[in-house]
């Protein structure tokens, strides 16, 4: 799941939680979410490329989980 907000409450700690109950093996879930601090104001592109949630930072690690079972 891909998100701008924090993980705690998120739809991908509802997702993640949803798949847990069911005991889903056959997933692998990653949750993209901003981290639970401050986060200062500025450019969007240069806070998600800080934050890893640009297209380019997410797609590597996607690639890299898959490719590291």
């Amino acid at each position: 799941t891909l998100e701008e907000n924090v993980y705690a409450g998120s739809f991908s700690q509802t997702v993640g939680a949803h798949l847990m109950e069911r005991q889903v093996k056959d997933i692998k879930f990653m949750p993209f979410t901003l981290p639970d601090t401050y986060i200062e104001h500025g450019d969007v592109y240069q806070l998600k490329e800080k934050l890893g949630l640009t297209k380019d930072a997410i797609l590597e690690k996607i690639n890299y989980v898959y490719n590291n079972k």
